[in-house]
């Protein structure tokens, strides 16, 4: 048997086999905000905050409806940042899934049996938590170091040079498109592409400025 904990463990060792995506940088394990906290909080290669609330089992109905709170806390205290929603669990009905879709929260289903057949790799972190960034920064920082998949300079480059989603919908806004033609056209839930396009309209980044001004080239 396995257990939460140690699906958590796991996800750690190796974000991008079990999250799907490459550069992801760990900020901080059960993060503390407001009254809340959530398992898992990344960085990922934009800049863009990725919450990851993970599940033992089915996923249920309290699991599903809360990472919504964590969004909201977290946006009420950070309203900047663009911030990215995971739900893993090791199996997720059909109603679930159509559920976080039409939220905009990803998801991904991964059976019990994979991560029991990765758990000889646990011992790759260690039993220590990471400290919250938010109570000791300083120290989470140098704690993460190691752990970082991304190298800090490779995110310094300019906003239009960068991949993803997030800058095809930059490109877009600057064409003249509103969030639902975005999520039409970059087949993305519509609430998903309301979070792109508040988050790149109240972005202060020098990057993203001077895109949106038209310093940062014609586009691709």
């Amino acid at each position: 048997m396995i257990s939460e904990k140690d699906m958590e463990t796991l996800i750690i060792a190796d974000p991008e086999k079990y999250l799907g995506e490459a550069g992801l940088r760990l900020l901080s394990q059960q993060y503390h905000i407001g009254s809340y906290m959530f398992d898992l909080l990344f960085e990922d290669r934009h800049g863009a905050k990725l919450i990851v609330e993970i599940q033992k089992g089915p996923l249920d109905r309290n699991h599903t409806y809360k990472i919504l709170d964590y969004y909201h806390e977290y946006k009420k205290n950070n309203p900047l940042d663009f911030i990215e929603l995971l739900v893993i669990a090791n199996k997720i009905s059909d109603e679930r899934k159509e559920r976080l879709r039409d939220w905009g929260v990803s998801f991904r289903e991964i059976p019990e049996r994979v991560f029991v057949s990765d758990s000889d790799a646990i011992n790759i972190i260690g039993p220590e938590r990471i400290p919250d960034v938010a109570q000791h920064p300083t120290k989470s920082e140098k704690a993460i170091a190691g752990k970082s998949t991304t190298d800090t300079r490779q995110r310094r480059g300019d906003f239009a040079h960068k991949e993803g989603v997030i800058v095809q919908s930059a490109y877009l806004m600057r064409s003249g498109y509103d969030a639902a033609q975005i999520a039409a056209k970059l087949n993305i839930p519509l609430e998903k592409a309301k979070r792109y396009v508040a988050f790149l309209k109240n972005n202060r980044h020098p990057s993203v400025v001077e895109f949106f001004r038209g310093d940062a080239g014609s586009g691709r």
